[in-house]
């Protein structure tokens, strides 16, 4: 009887359990919230961008290069976030509230913030090459797809954790992200550079320096994302 009503049953007679137990607990939730937002995020911002995209008149990805990124570049990134390891101090953390909502205000930061950042990079990146003498709406296009493919690859490793710097957790310190990463990078550089899979896509060849500056924007949102995730973190007290 008392099995049946109880909220934790011991089989192994050892109390040592109940913390092993408490703390993979803690870890799956974080990692639940963290996978959770990051696809938000990621889809606002797509959605962001369409809609303001098409509001003033431009196409600024097509439906399949939308379908390639939140098959791959999203997915991808998002499964492996869910073997991310207990952070250092995660049994020092106040318990959580019964009554608090999955969706808090924190979490809601964590999503609303980096999608509108990302929104406004990309379209503005957009808008400046469409509206360049040197270049046109393809290459506009193209651009805006490589960008955010690659930033949303690269967010993935900083909503590894709600509150430390990427560099603080260590880059490789999640092996199946790592691998992740390469399979993506792997499959995104095809579907680029091979000019069967480039046709599919309506994708341009672009200079060399549009490349570079595809690979900087993406590495700077990570750095700023950083940062709101700092401020964010002082700022509803997470420790």
């Amino acid at each position: 009887m008392s099995k049946s009503v109880s909220s934790m049953v011991i089989t192994d007679d050892n109390f040592a359990t109940i913390v092993v137990a408490i703390k993979e607990g803690r870890r799956i939730y974080t990692n639940i919230q963290n996978v959770i937002a990051y696809l938000l995020a990621s889809n606002l911002a797509e959605v962001i961008i369409i809609f303001f995209g098409t509001l003033f008149g431009h196409n600024v990805m097509l439906p399949l290069q939308l379908l390639w990124i939140n098959l791959i570049t999203d997915t991808i990134p998002a499964i492996t976030l869910g073997f991310e390891k207990a952070e250092k101090n995660i049994m020092k953390e106040k318990p959580r509230s019964a009554k608090e909502k999955f969706f808090n205000p924190f979490l809601s930061c964590r999503i609303i913030v980096p999608a509108i950042i990302k929104s406004i990079l990309i379209l503005t990146v957009f808008m400046i090459i469409e509206t360049s003498p040197k270049y046109g709406h393809e290459e506009a296009m193209t651009v805006a797809f490589i960008m955010l493919s690659f930033i949303e690859l690269l967010f993935a490793y900083t909503m590894r954790s709600d509150r430390r710097l990427v560099t603080s957790i260590g880059i490789f310190s999640n092996k199946p992200m790592l691998i992740g990463s390469l399979i993506t990078i792997a499959l995104q550089l095809s579907v680029i550079f091979i000019p069967v899979f480039a046709e599919v896509f309506r994708l341009e060849r672009l200079d060399n320096h549009l490349y570079l500056l595809c690979i900087v924007s993406a590495i700077g949102f990570v750095i700023v994302a950083e940062i709101v995730k700092v401020i964010l973190a002082k700022i509803f007290n997470k420790k």
